[in-house]
């Protein structure tokens, strides 16, 4: 399932994305050992939720390397027992649903 959007918006040097990740911030480690830059980050958390939505900004060089990498987060969710990841993630797409339809 994928557990990203890239988001709408224009610039010659940057992407920005928002996915799915835990409250212990898995994308951080992924995303260095993968060697992209992130740029800036929101983050946004439901109370009591060991989930966040994560909007970044990278440069457009790295879009493939984040598209690759941004996968691993669910998996290892789901191994920190994570069982509501995918619900969040189809929520998230029910989003990008409901913006295309306005």
């Amino acid at each position: 399932m994928k557990n990203y959007l890239m988001l709408r918006g224009f610039s010659l040097f940057s992407q920005k994305y928002v996915f799915v990740d835990t409250r212990e911030l898995l994308y951080i480690k992924l995303f260095r050992d993968a060697g992209i830059k992130v740029k800036e980050t929101w983050e946004y958390a439901k109370e009591g939720s060991g989930l966040r939505l994560i909007i970044c900004r990278i440069l457009k060089k790295d879009r493939q390397k984040f598209e690759d990498t941004v996968i691993s987060i669910r998996n290892m969710a789901l191994l920190m027992g994570h069982s509501d990841y995918d619900e969040a993630c189809e929520m998230l797409h029910g989003m990008e649903e409901g913006e295309d339809n306005d």
